[in-house]
C-alpha cells in the first residue's frame, strides 16, 4: 500500500509507513501548484495512474503519472485558466470501464480521453474554483458532468450540451456538490454549499432536484461560509 501527496508543486509517493524512516518510493518535481491526487486505471492495464489538477503562471495543467513515476503519455495537459481543484474521473459514456477526466478551471470545464485528449463539445467556458463531480442525474446509464461556479450549478451530457433545467442559480461561489437520494425516490438529488471571499455573515446549503427544481425547504442558511464539499449520510438508519 502507498500514500499519495502533492507537497509544493512536487508529487511523493510515500511507501505505507510500517516504519517511520521509510523513504519516498518516486518524486517528481513539476513546478506549479498541485491539488490533490486523484487515482484512476487510464490504460486498462488494472493499475491506477495518479491525475493531479495544477496551475501556474502560464495556466493550468493536468499532470498524469504511471506507478512507477513515469509520465502518463499525452500528460501533461495545458488548460485554459487555473485548475485549483482535483478532477472528476469515472466511465461517462457508460461502456467497458473506459474512464473519462473531468476537470474544472477558473475559467473553462474540461472533458478529457484517458488519453488527454479533449472531447467533442468541449471545453466550455465556466468559471469557478470548486472540484467538478459525475453522476447519472437522467438514469440513462452515462454520467453527466456538474459544475459548481460562481453563483450557480451548472450540469452537462457528454458532448457538452447542457442538462434540462441547468444552469440552476445560486448565492456566490459554489463548494463541490455530493450526489444522494434524499427523498428515497429513486432519483438522485445534488446538495452544495455556498461561500464567498469577503466572508458574508449568512450563507447557505442548496439542495436540487435531478431534473433542477429545487427541494422542499432548501435552501438551508448558514451562520457563515461553507468551504467543504457536503456530505451525504443516513444518521438515524430512516427509510
Amino acid at each position: 500500500m502507498k500514500q499519495l501527496t502533492s507537497i509544493l508543486g512536487m508529487i511523493v509517493v510515500l511507501a505505507a509507513l510500517a516504519h517511520a524512516q521509510t523513504p519516498p518510493t518516486w518524486t517528481d518535481e513539476t513546478g506549479a501548484s498541485l491539488t490533490s491526487p486523484v487515482l484512476a486505471d487510464l490504460d486498462g492495464d488494472g493499475s491506477p495512474e495518479a491525475l493531479v489538477a495544477a496551475y501556474d503562471s502560464s495556466g493550468g495543467l493536468l499532470f498524469a503519472w504511471h506507478g512507477d513515476g513515469t509520465r502518463v503519455a499525452g500528460f501533461p495537459v495545458f488548460l485554459i485558466g487555473g485548475a485549483v481543484a482535483p478532477v472528476a474521473v469515472g466511465d461517462v459514456l457508460g461502456v467497458h470501464g473506459i474512464p473519462k477526466i473531468a476537470v474544472s478551471t477558473t475559467q473553462r470545464a474540461y472533458l478529457l480521453h484517458a488519453n488527454g485528449n479533449v472531447m467533442p463539445g468541449w471545453p466550455i467556458r465556466r468559471n469557478g474554483s470548486s472540484p467538478p463531480s459525475l453522476a447519472d442525474l437522467d438514469g440513462d446509464g452515462d454520467l453527466e458532468v456538474l459544475v459548481p461556479g460562481s453563483g450557480e450549478l451548472a450540469a452537462f451530457h457528454h458532448d457538452g450540451v447542457p442538462v434540462t433545467g441547468f444552469p440552476v442559480p445560486a448565492q456566490d461561489e459554489l463548494t463541490g456538490v455530493a450526489v444522494g437520494d434524499l427523498d428515497a425516490d429513486g432519483d438522485p438529488e445534488i446538495v452544495a454549499g455556498s461561500f464567498f471571499g469577503g466572508a458574508l455573515p449568512s450563507e447557505y446549503v442548496f439542495a436540487w432536484h435531478h431534473d433542477g427544481t429545487p427541494v422542499i425547504g432548501f435552501p438551508i442558511p448558514t451562520p457563515g461560509p461553507v468551504r467543504g464539499t457536503p456530505l451525504l449520510i443516513d444518521l438515524d438508519a430512516d427509510p
